[in-house]
């Protein structure tokens, strides 16, 4: 099971790769996604707060 899924992780890591052929656009758009996920939580834990 562990090799299947590093074999598939591999594969959609060199296919990302392939992507994104500047590290920075792969960086910045990780950073976007994670920043977004972070910012909806805190919107809802500051509306219950009030």
């Amino acid at each position: 099971m562990a090799r299947v899924a590093t074999i598939v992780l591999g594969v959609f890591a060199i296919g990302t790769a392939y992507l994104f052929p500047r590290a920075l656009d792969l960086i910045l758009y990780a950073y976007t996604f994670g920043a977004s996920g972070l910012f909806f939580p805190m919107l809802m834990r500051r509306a219950s707060d009030v």
